[in-house]
């Protein structure tokens, strides 16, 4: 054993568990990573040197900690919920900062070549003399400092290898200014990822006027910091000045000051979320606002951003919108303010078009035939309370407009408009004949969410129907009032899908059956008549859900 080259974890022997420390000072060999568990049953500093963990050169990677660390623990340091980790306990050996404990710590100090330090509940009120008095490993390029409580913490600004640094529960900490980290000219140049969480009395990180501080930050993560108002980082933000960040997450910070996110355009995931600004989150390309009040970037995410989703009235700034030429997909949902479908005419990259419980949405000056690359189209309200039925204009304007352009238009007509994908919330606006022959050569789907009106199709929309010659996918979900399905099912040729989700009072399938093509049928929450009859199918290559 006492050749050991590798040894992942030590736990300190409690009673009949574990092992004694002198045990891991005979592993002279020892290197790679170590990670030492319930050092709450250290008593002394003489026990803490009988690991002779200063005398272990090959030693790169080393955890302390005063207790057993979650196993669930997440990829930059912290545990999934920092709300379980509220510091030490009594039970973890952590006795209210006693000066045991920090004599303990002493005694546990590394070899100068240490790479990775990581400290963990340590209950003392002072940290160790190898690392805040005198330092004495200086070639770290990783420190993680977790449910510490030292009246004087380490002076980071010395450790010019530093690479990650992460600072979680530190309830002591109140300010890091240049003065007490030890900063100097070559201070946190090489520093590419900082995470900042569950600081609760921490209120700012002064900087220094040297330009290349964090200038080769990758990954900031700052979260549950309640009084924080200043990072250098997220102040001074010259054009060019973090060409290497790529992540930012900032959370459960309310009074932090930040610059127009994306500050940088070499960002591909941000996450802002406050409760005064509200949610932002950009990750692939796609970016998804909830509440948020506050201006964007857009110039940083100009030919990048593919997918936008508004949600619960959040401002959209369509005249913005119609210059980013990278825009495929477009969502609002919930947005209760004034607004015109007319700005939308203008985004002609548009592939993806949905609009939900948006009750004041007016459609005109939106010409949908005129949207010649959108592939998919949902308009629909959900919310029970809003009578009006955005999808009902918009398909009665384009009615409308395909009845006035009839003489302009060409005989094929329906390659103005590819749609494939159709969501709405009105049978009665989408089964009318100028809309069905227009979608007759591209709709493949058609769902009807929420229709709150129609009981049964009239021959008109029946015929109508009939004309969706290349429709594989026809899904009723949500339709309160609808009692039958289409009773022309059968003459659709192609169809290989039928779905009723939540349809209560459909009680049987068409009486004329369905169409030969038919490969799936999914019935769910809707009555025990159309079930039963749904199970007692017997069609060949017919996969049935009931």
């Amino acid at each position: 054993m006492k050749y050991l080259k590798e040894l992942k974890e030590f736990h300190v022997k409690k009673e009949s568990d574990g092992f004694e420390l002198s045990e891991l000072g005979d592993l002279a060999e020892l290197g790679g990573e170590l990670s030492i568990y319930n050092l709450g049953n250290v008593a002394t500093k003489e026990e803490a040197r009988k690991a002779k963990l200063v005398s272990k050169g090959d030693l790169k990677e080393l955890r302390l900690v005063w207790g057993e660390l979650d196993a669930s623990e997440s990829s930059d340091g912290a545990s999934e919920s920092s709300d379980a980790l509220d510091g030490p306990t009594e039970s973890s050996g952590a006795l209210d900062g006693t000066a045991e404990l920090s004599d303990v710590l002493d005694g546990l100090e590394p070899h100068p070549n240490l790479q990775s330090l990581g400290i963990i509940n340590h209950g003392g009120s002072v940290g160790p003399h190898w690392l805040c008095d005198h330092m004495s490993i200086k070639m770290l390029v990783s420190l993680h400092l977790e449910g510490v409580s030292w009246s004087i913490l380490p002076p980071f600004g010395q450790l010019l290898h530093l690479r990650s640094l992460t600072l979680i529960h530190i309830s002591t900490l109140v300010q890091i200014r240049p003065g007490v980290v030890g900063v100097t000219a070559r201070s946190f140049t090489q520093l590419k990822e900082i995470v900042l969480d569950s600081l609760s009395e921490f209120t700012e990180w002064v900087g220094t006027s040297n330009a290349h501080s964090f200038s080769m930050l990758e990954r900031i993560v700052c979260r549950k910091c309640p009084n924080l108002y200043s990072l250098p980082f997220l102040q001074d933000c010259p054009a060019g000045s973090y060409n290497h960040l790529w992540k930012l997450e900032i959370t459960g910070c309310p009074k932090l000051l930040m610059p127009l996110m994306p500050h940088s355009s070499t960002l591909t995931e941000v996450t802002v979320s406050t409760s005064r600004t509200g949610d932002m989150v950009y990750a692939n390309r796609n970016l998804y606002l909830t509440r948020y009040s506050r201006e964007l970037a857009w110039h940083n995410m100009a030919g990048k951003v593919q997918s936008i989703t508004f949600k619960a009235g959040s401002t959209i700034p369509w005249i913005v919108l119609q210059n980013l030429t990278s825009l495929k997909k477009l969502e609002i949902e919930g947005d209760s303010s004034q607004q015109s479908m007319a700005s939308v005419s203008y985004l002609t990259s548009l592939t993806n078009l949905r609009i939900q419980d948006c009750k004041n949405f007016k459609v005109g000056g939106f010409n949908l035939l005129m949207a010649s690359n959108l592939k998919i189209l949902a308009v629909h309200n959900i919310i029970e309370y809003y009578p009006r039925s955005v999808a009902a204009d918009l398909l009665s304007e384009l009615a409308v407009e395909i009845t006035r352009s009839k003489k302009l238009l060409p005989p094929a007509a329906g390659s103005l408009l590819q749609l494939e994908r159709l969501n709405v919330d009105s049978i009665s606006a989408v089964l009318v004949a100028p809309v069905c022959r227009l979608l007759a050569a591209t709709l493949k789907e058609l769902v009807i969410t929420c229709d709150r009106e129609v009981e049964n199709l009239t021959k008109d929309e029946e015929k109508a129907l009939q004309l969706l010659t290349s429709l594989q996918e026809l899904i009723f979900w949500r339709c309160r009032r609808l009692r039958s399905f289409p009773q022309g099912l059968h003459g659709l040729p192609c169809l290989r899908t039928l779905k009723a989700i939540s349809c209560r009072k459909i009680r049987s399938l068409p009486k004329k059956g369905i169409p030969t093509s038919l490969r799936e049928l999914s019935i769910n929450d809707c009555s025990r008549k159309l079930h039963n009859q749904a199970k007692k199918l017997n069609q060949r290559n017919l996969s049935v859900s009931a």
